[in-house]
């Protein structure tokens, strides 16, 4: 058998086998004349590759089921734990930084959970973290990080009051750790989550505002899977607004110039990106997106624009920043799509 051969019957397998894991870690449980029709192929090949998966840990064998007609059939699970997932979601906390970190298996179940003082500002620490739960759970495949701040590549170029700039985190955790790791700001992140969670339609332009009491807000734009960063990684740069220029102690602003940015920061998206949805990640302040709707009817120039965002107001940050940070660890996995 010549080589081209050879090479397009590997080909064929890892497809079919990719078909068959996809279709299982959607369905989570069928029988292998099921997942042959998913992958369209014959009972026997998919015998031989269903043989393969389970003895490689990614299906787990169950128990056979008497079907309407013919002989019993075997059950086959997807083992969603036979891939795990590292995620650091660095948070601000009364005027401090804490890392909160969380192992989760293929479907988002948490397997560990943890959460540590990050005062020092130390990339030493995350390196730290990073091989002590490598060594407690040997099957973590990507490292996911959301953090207050933005990147130009892999060097950060603005961050929670410049603590964190010019950090490579990639570089440094890989000198202890040989895995992927994935950056990103947690605003992104937390809009990517809430679209993942709420199950909103991928076609939708959806603006995700960040806006915690005391602090600078930072603005996301996510439509189709995709994430508009901007020229280096500087989108939704809120403090960077003309608005925010001369605001830049945020300790001291009352919750009235907090309720004006907040409507100028809508007003502003709202005419530039006209999104479908505007989704505002509330932390600290209280109140609700009918007290935001009628303060915009209110507003001269969102009454003068004609598009008409749905308006949601949540607290539901750390729960959405952490469904977006595992998006973000698995964008190079064959379950990436059915996850999102």
């Amino acid at each position: 058998m010549d080589h081209l051969t050879v090479t397009k019957k590997h080909l064929i397998k890892e497809e079919n086998l990719k078909k068959m894991k996809t279709f299982l870690y959607q369905k989570e449980i069928a029988t292998k004349a099921e997942l042959a029709e998913a992958a369209n192929i014959s009972v026997v090949t998919s015998n031989a590759l269903v043989k393969e998966l389970v003895e490689s840990g990614v299906f787990l064998e169950g128990a056979q089921v008497q079907q309407e007609m013919g002989r019993p059939a075997t059950n086959y699970y997807f083992n969603y734990n036979h891939q795990h997932y590292l995620l650091f979601s660095i948070q601000e906390k009364k005027q401090q930084l804490q890392i909160k970190v969380r192992v989760v298996n293929l479907k988002g179940i948490v397997r560990l959970e943890k959460e540590e003082d990050f005062s020092t500002v130390d990339v030493n620490q995350l390196v730290a973290l990073s091989k002590e739960l490598y060594e407690e759970v040997p099957s973590i495949m990507t490292i996911g990080i959301s953090f207050p701040g933005k990147m130009a590549g892999d060097i950060v170029t603005s961050s929670w009051y410049d603590r964190m700039n010019g950090w490579n985190f990639k570089k440094s955790i890989n000198k202890e750790v040989n895995l992927p790791v994935y950056i990103q700001n947690d605003a992104n992140l937390a809009t990517i989550g809430y679209c993942i969670d709420q199950e909103i339609p991928k076609m939708y332009l959806v603006t995700g505002i960040y806006y915690p009491e005391k602090s600078m807000p930072g603005v996301s734009i996510f439509v189709n899977n995709y994430l508009l960063v901007g020229n280096q990684g500087l989108a939704g740069e809120a403090k960077y607004l003309p608005m925010f220029l001369n605001q830049e102690d945020t300790r001291t602003i009352s919750f009235e110039q907090y309720s004006k940015n907040l409507i100028d920061l809508i007003t502003l998206y709202n005419g530039v990106a006209a999104p479908h949805t505007i989704v505002i990640f509330k932390s600290g302040y209280d109140f609700s997106a009918v007290e935001v709707k009628q303060q915009l009817e209110e507003t001269e120039g969102y009454v003068r624009q004609p598009n008409r965002p749905e308006i949601k107001v949540t607290d539901s940050f750390n729960e959405n920043v952490f469904k977006g940070i595992q998006w973000l660890a698995m964008k190079e996995s064959i379950y990436f799509n059915t996850f999102s």
